[in-house]
């Protein structure tokens, strides 16, 4: 009696082998070349019926057609390759708008752009030990600047949202106050704080009763500026980054929204925002492939730039 040997069942010859001869792809030269072409008329011409010779006129529309179909080809070759170098010469010039304002059609806004807020104490005479104080909004001073003596005029300052020993202060809302001695008294000196969003609306017709509202990310109004009337056309706009009570809001994205007055009906103004350019990016052909990567996490095409500030 014959047996059956276990192992037999699982040797290597019952099993697919690898393939190590690789198979030609079937469609890899599926394309009739020039030179195909004019080998196969070659052959054509050689095998023709001597007594049923090829027309010549259909010989030449045979080889016309060819010629015209390959220089199409080729053209279009040229052109994808001009596509590709018009993307790459327009990121190249997209590129040197980084670190420059553009305007864009949004109504978002981000403040500390820089990570710092700017200003300037305005005084109409000289000042002695000028004290710059930066308050919480608990009423607490965070950090004092010792300005010294100031000639009369607008006197600039800044802050990086840094307490006297360096320390980066938390998120809240700050103000910013100024002190100094005004022909011996000390007196309290005005403070203007610089636009930290600004932009552009847009008005067809002569407005009234324009008034611009800053909302934080909660959707809550923290700033209402009260513009009056305007002429029709451009209309500039700005923002110092504080609300009504004139505490420096905190880092983040703020939305804004315009609304007038046009023939006694309430209308919402189209505006755009000036924009910081960080970086740009290539996303495909053309314009509308070309990236600006704002500051604040955002990214318009370049083709949706309004205007390029300084």
């Amino acid at each position: 009696m014959s047996t059956i040997n276990s192992n037999s069942l699982t040797n290597d010859a019952l099993y697919w082998q690898e393939e190590t001869v690789p198979v030609a792809d079937p469609n890899a030269n599926s394309q009739l070349s020039q030179e195909d072409f004019f080998a196969l008329l070659t052959e054509q011409l050689a095998m023709q019926d001597p007594t049923k010779p090829v027309d010549n006129d259909q010989m030449v529309s045979q080889m016309t057609s060819f010629t015209m179909a390959d220089s199409l080809s080729q053209l279009n070759d040229k052109f994808d390759d001009f596509a590709s170098s018009m993307s790459s010469s327009q990121a190249l010039t997209a590129s040197s708008l980084i670190g420059q304002s553009v305007l864009v059609n949004t109504n978002q806004a981000n403040t500390w752009q820089d990570g710092n807020v700017s200003g300037a104490i305005v005084t109409d005479a000289p000042v002695e030990n000028m004290q710059i104080q930066i308050v919480d909004e608990f009423g607490s001073v965070v950090r004092q600047i010792d300005a010294g003596s100031q000639e009369a005029g607008v006197i600039p300052f800044a802050w990086d949202g840094t307490d006297d020993s360096g320390n980066h202060l938390p998120t809240g809302k700050y103000k910013i106050q100024a002190t100094g001695d005004v022909n011996g008294l000390n007196t309290e000196l005005a403070v203007q704080m610089n636009a930290q969003v600004s932009g552009t609306a847009v008005a067809s017709r002569n407005v009234t009763d324009m008034q611009i509202t800053i909302q934080d990310e909660a959707g809550q109004v923290i700033r209402t500026m009260d513009v009056g009337s305007a002429q029709a056309g451009n209309i500039e706009f700005g923002w110092d980054g504080t609300d009504n009570e004139g505490n420096i809001m905190p880092p983040g994205n703020y939305t804004i929204n315009i609304e007038a007055k046009v023939n006694g009906q309430t209308e919402a103004l189209q505006f755009g925002v000036n924009r910081r350019v960080d970086s740009v990016s290539l996303a495909g052909n053309g314009t509308d492939g070309i990236i600006l990567n704002l500051s604040g996490d955002d990214s318009i095409r370049l083709s949706d730039i309004i205007n390029i500030g300084d």
